[in-house]
C-alpha cells in the first residue's frame, strides 16, 4: 500500500487560480463602491468563483499596494488599529515587481528594539516558499553595516552580496517591515538597480 503521505510540494511559484479568476470583477464592483460583505454576495449569485470576505480584502489591499510598486511606505496605523493590530507594532507595506535583470534595494538603519523583520510575500500577501527559498530577514540574521544600517537586495539571482532574498520565481508581489516595540520608527528607501551593477561590485 502506497503511503507517500509526505510527497514533497514542487518548487517555483504559485498561483491562487480562484483569487486570480475573479480579481478583475472585484477590483470592478470595489470602483461602483460595494462593500466587501456586497462584493461577497454578487460574486455568489454570479456562479463559481465564491471568495470569503478576508480573500477579499486581501485581494484590495494587494491592489492598493500595486498603485506605489518598489516603494515601501508606513502602513496607515489607523487600519493596523482597526484590525486589531498591535500598536507596539510600526508596518511598512508595499509592492514589488521587478525584471529577471533588476534588484530592489531596501535601505535603512533599523531603530533600538525588541525585534524586526522583513519579508516578502506573493500578491496575495501571502508568504512565499520559506523552505527552498530564504525570502525573509529578521534583526538575528541581518548583515549590518558599520554604522548600523542595513541593506537589503531582493532579486531573483543571487547577486553574490549581503541581505539577498529570493523572489522565488516570482515576478510581483508584496512585501512587509516591521518595527517591534520601537521608540523611533525610520522609513526605509527603496530603489531599483541592475542586477549587474550588484555583481560587478562583488567582485
Amino acid at each position: 500500500m502506497d503511503r507517500d503521505f509526505f510527497r514533497p510540494s514542487p518548487h517555483g511559484p504559485k498561483s491562487q487560480p480562484r483569487k486570480d479568476a475573479v480579481r478583475t470583477r472585484v477590483i470592478a464592483l470595489r470602483k461602483r463602491n460595494f462593500s466587501v460583505y456586497d462584493i461577497r454576495d454578487e460574486l455568489d449569485r454570479g456562479g463559481p468563483g465564491r471568495l470569503s470576505v478576508t480573500a477579499i480584502q486581501e485581494v484590495l489591499r494587494a491592489e492598493g499596494f500595486a498603485r506605489r510598486p518598489n516603494e515601501l511606505p508606513r502602513f496607515d496605523p489607523a487600519v493596523a488599529a482597526a484590525a486589531h493590530g498591535d500598536p507596539n507594532i510600526v508596518y511598512y507595506h508595499g509592492y514589488w515587481e521587478l525584471a529577471p535583470d533588476e534588484a530592489l534595494l531596501v535601505e535603512v538603519t533599523p531603530p533600538r528594539c525588541e525585534y524586526w523583520n522583513f519579508q516578502l510575500n506573493n500578491h496575495w500577501m501571502e508568504s512565499l516558499d520559506y523552505r527552498y527559498h530564504r525570502i525573509a530577514v529578521n534583526h538575528h540574521g541581518a548583515t549590518a553595516e558599520p554604522d548600523g544600517s542595513v541593506r537589503l537586495v531582493i532579486a531573483a539571482e543571487d547577486p553574490g552580496v549581503g541581505n539577498w532574498l529570493d523572489t522565488a520565481g516570482h515576478r510581483r508581489g508584496t512585501m512587509c517591515l516591521r518595527w517591534v516595540g520601537a521608540a523611533e520608527h525610520p522609513d526605509p528607501t527603496t530603489r531599483v538597480v541592475p542586477l549587474a551593477s550588484l555583481r560587478a561590485g562583488a567582485r
